[in-house]
This record gives C-alpha cells, structure tokens and sequence, in this order.
C-alpha cells in the first residue's frame, strides 16, 4: 500500500531544498530548529501507516481462504456450494456455481434482477433442490433457505458478525 506515503510528498518537496543546499540564507540553527520537528512528524506517520496497515490487513484472518481450504479438505465428488459472499469461494473450492447467475449480486441485487429479469424465487429454489452440501452467508438468510438451513444445515462456523459457513448434518 505504498499509494499512502504520496501525501508526504508536498511536505519532502517542499524541506529538501532547504535541507540539501548549504548556501541558503537560513541559519543552521534555523534549519536544524525546523528539521527535527519535521523529521520527527515524518516517521511518526510512517510508523504509524506501517503499523495501522499491518493491523488492519496483514493480521487480518483471511475468510475465503479459510473457507476453500474447510471445503476443499471435506468435499466428495458432486458437492454443491452456494454463497452470496464471495465468489471466488466456488474457484478456490473447485466447485462449480449451482446456478447459471455465477456473481452473487444477480440474485440479490433488486436492480440487476429487475435488468436481467430473474426469477430469484425460482432460482433459490432450483439451487436447494441441489441440496448443498455448503452454504457461505454473508447476513441472515430469509424464506426458503433460511427454512432449508434450519432443516438440512448446521452452522459450522460464524467468522463475523455477518459471514457464516453452513455444511450439511
């Protein structure tokens, strides 16, 4: 994430000249008064951009992977997986998608369904009638599947306070 540290390049550009040239008009007490401070307020957001990006994405647990590597380990031949999180989860699984609406928001987004003219309903119901043997949820699940998890799931982890990872009982 290098693009953050283009912010530091006024204040860099703006100080070199003063810090690099040794005929300027500025006293070296002048320059050394405002390099420290300046230099100091420099690291100190690098430091903190180094660190704030190491907590935020580094350390970050990384759900899909997660999620493909369970699947892969316990899948059989024919196993259906069903998400409306992420659709890599059906690349990195090797499993195909249980409908031809391969991206996730065909199904959920009113606006493309209106677009495209889905029949969601219909949808959701031929996908159930694949009986997954895998469900990633990102939120609470609603009407006929919500009744198909109850019946045929159990909820196998819950990464987030949204995402949660179904196989069958």
């Amino acid at each position: 994430f290098n693009h953050y540290f283009v912010q530091l390049l006024t204040p860099v550009c703006f100080f070199a000249p003063d810090i690099f040239l040794y005929d300027s008009n500025v006293s070296t007490y002048a320059k050394q008064k405002l390099l420290i401070p300046i230099t100091l307020v420099l690291f100190g957001f690098i430091l903190f951009q180094i660190s704030y990006q190491y907590i935020r994405f580094w350390r970050k647990p990384d759900i899909l992977k997660e999620i493909s590597v369970e699947i892969k380990a316990t899948k059989e031949h024919g196993d259906v997986i069903f998400t409306n999180y992420k659709n890599a989860i059906y690349y990195l699984s090797d499993i195909d998608p249980p409908t031809k609406w391969v991206h996730t928001s065909m199904l959920f987004d009113r606006e493309l369904i209106r677009a495209v003219q889905i029949d969601e309903n219909q949808e959701i119901k031929t996908i159930i009638a694949k009986k997954p043997a895998y469900i990633v949820w990102k939120g609470i699940p609603s009407g006929e599947l919500a009744d198909y998890l109850n019946m045929n799931m159990k909820l196998k982890k819950k990464y987030t306070n949204e995402v949660s990872f179904y196989s069958q009982q």
